[in-house]
């Protein structure tokens, strides 16, 4: 029996996943919700895309923390607990603290929009909008592509001028500027060659008929309505306690946290378990192979 990870269940379960880790980070600024969050999320994230690739965004996200830190301070002097002054304008503990959880939340946004890429590709993400909208969801598939495309070309033409003996470490600097805008010139010529013959392409497999049916793989299997049906349940009670502001913070004038009750621990727990989802079904399906 093949085992069936989390990736490959059905698009609407991996889309839910997704929307409600996005949902739980970024519908409160609750340290005790969106720090696990973040762990939680970066531990997929080097699960999934190894870990020098999560390396490279913990690198990232360091400027991202300093940055909320100070430039928020010295922008917003709200808050009781003044550090320090500058200029006769205090750098208070809250908006230091403010910038903190802002630059966590920001943090946890692009770990899970990382993960996200994995679970849903562009096959999933026509599956999910090609019927409802289309023209948008080929336009966005297409954006979507073109990017990591540019960067795959731009890399073959550099190993080909590197190939013909054309390094740019041993030019001046003028040629350097001419060098790239040869690379450049070749990439942009490829790319509309390329997009020529896609459009050529498309035409000729019917895109634009009135009557056009869509071919797809997926298949939505009880796997699938077990996981979705979970995902649903648990969340149900943390967004009720989240819509209804059970996880508020204050920052200003002072930091003010509701407390930490048994009905926020039972919140807090349904929803560490819906983050665990691809975890455990990959587990399920192990147990099962066996």
């Amino acid at each position: 029996m093949k085992e069936i990870t989390f990736s490959e269940m059905h698009p609407l379960v991996n889309c839910l996943y997704i929307v409600l880790m996005l949902i739980f980070t970024m519908i409160t600024m609750n340290p005790v919700l969106v720090l696990p969050l973040m762990v939680l999320g970066y531990i997929y994230l080097v699960w999934i895309k190894g870990f020098r690739v999560s390396l490279t965004l913990l690198i990232l996200a360091i400027p991202v923390f300093i940055f909320a830190c100070i430039i928020i301070p010295l922008f917003s002097h709200n808050g009781i607990t003044p550090l320090f002054y500058i200029n006769d304008m205090p750098f208070t503990l809250e908006t230091v603290l403010f910038g903190l959880m802002a630059g966590a939340v920001l943090m946890t946004v692009i770990i899970w929009f990382q993960v996200g890429q994995v679970y849903i590709d562009n096959e999933k993400f026509l599956y999910l909008v090609g019927r409802l909208l289309p023209t948008i969801a080929l336009i966005l598939s297409l954006s979507l592509r073109m990017i990591p495309l540019f960067v795959h070309r731009y890399r073959e033409i550099s190993d080909g001028q590197k190939g013909l003996g054309r390094d740019k470490s041993n030019m001046g600097f003028l040629n350097k500027c001419r060098f790239e805008a040869k690379k450049i010139s070749i990439l942009i010529g490829w790319s509309l060659e390329n997009s020529v013959k896609t459009g050529i392409s498309m035409e000729s497999r019917g895109y634009g008929a009135k009557r056009r049916t869509s071919f797809h793989l997926f298949r939505f299997r009880r796997s699938d309505a077990s996981a979705l049906i979970s995902m649903i349940l648990l969340s149900i009670y943390p967004l009720i306690l989240l819509v209804r502001g059970k996880f508020k913070v204050n920052f200003f004038p002072q930091i003010e946290m509701t407390s930490f009750t048994a009905e926020r621990l039972a919140a807090l727990i349904m929803i560490i378990v819906t983050s665990l989802i691809p975890a455990i079904v990959t587990v399920i399906e192990k147990i099962r192979n066996r």
